[in-house]
């Protein structure tokens, strides 16, 4: 049970642990989601034997930009990284993650997690940096694998609290979600199976008490074996298409994003899935390259190698990391 949570971990570490996309730090509304139900996260392999989208269990609607829309951003970073994981007994795990040298953090980065994974569905994950900046999650099974209760919270300088309740069945997830930021907000969406195995469509609804106000999103995706297309409209429209080439090697992918303003934005990657390494790049209508590459030098030491590079604004960033567990 162990290796396949502390496997899980250290490849969502990297996002997990700043709230990064990329180089830029997540200062929204989207909070900590740490998939422990994934089983094609294990270590030394980058094989994509499934589809990209399970039918059992269907995921959550605010997993969707993760576990869809993001397949054609290369996540890149700037600076030296470096994850040290260590196995402390059968159900914990913890972690030390320092981030130093990237231009969009003021002062070097630390950060300690403790992980306690007692099953698959029942985890407790909590972290603090050197100013007492605490983040963390809770989930709790009520009914098997049907029904969930999760918590996520922050203390220090951004003070937040959500609870949720999640439904899952084979054909469907729902999701309702109260958050103290510090006004009251309510969350509630839906995620189902429409005719095909293949075909799912959700949507959200977002209620801000403070202002009364209503948000919705919408999505669609159609996920056959060889390839995934999908959108979703907000106040913004995303699509993607995704191509596997070789399912179990070669991976090639394009978006469209037009935000609320109108203004439009393309990007193209590919994405190859080797025996002990996987390298993902990419180039968008700014010119933008961007390439990651992340190998395992030894069964637990990886090593990740990242780039951005825009010749017109002479834009240079790079980025090295890496990754011991114990």
């Amino acid at each position: 049970m162990f290796k396949l949570a502390s496997s899980k971990f250290k490849n969502t570490l990297r996002n997990f642990t700043t709230k990064c996309d990329g180089n830029n730090i997540n200062n929204d509304d989207d909070d900590i989601n740490i998939d422990l139900d994934d089983e094609n996260l294990t270590d030394n392999n980058y094989k994509d034997d499934e589809p990209l989208l399970k039918k059992t269990p269907i995921m959550q609607y605010d997993t969707l930009y993760g576990n869809v829309f993001s397949k054609a951003n290369v996540n890149t970073y700037d600076g030296f990284r470096t994850i040290v994981q260590k196995q402390v007994n059968l159900n914990t795990v913890v972690s030390h993650f320092h981030w130093l040298g990237s231009q969009n953090l003021p002062n070097p980065l630390y950060q300690y997690r403790i992980i306690l994974p007692f099953s698959d569905d029942k985890v407790i994950n909590v972290a603090t940096d050197l100013d007492f900046n605490v983040e963390g999650e809770i989930r709790y099974p009520i009914l098997s694998n049907k029904i969930q209760a999760k918590t996520n919270f922050q203390f220090g300088k951004k003070k937040k609290l959500s609870f949720y309740i999640e439904l899952n069945d084979d054909i469907s997830a729902t999701q309702f979600k109260y958050t103290i930021e510090p006004e009251p907000k309510y969350q509630l969406s839906y995620v189902q199976n429409l005719f095909l195995p293949s075909l799912l469509f959700g949507g959200m609804g977002n209620y801000n008490s403070k202002h009364a106000s209503i948000d919705t999103s919408y999505s669609i995706i159609y996920n056959p074996d060889n390839y995934l297309l999908a959108a979703q409209w907000d106040k913004s429209f995303k699509m993607i298409y995704l191509r596997k080439v070789n399912p179990n090697r070669v991976h090639l992918s394009t978006d469209l994003n037009i935000d609320e303003k109108g203004e439009c934005e393309m990007s193209l990657s590919s994405e190859f899935f080797l025996k002990q390494s996987k390298l993902h790049m990419g180039i968008d209508s700014n010119l933008l390259l961007k390439s990651y590459i992340e190998t395992n030098a030894t069964p637990t030491t990886q090593l990740q190698f990242s780039a951005e590079i825009c010749q017109p604004k002479n834009y240079y960033r790079f980025g090295f990391g890496i990754c011991l567990q114990g």
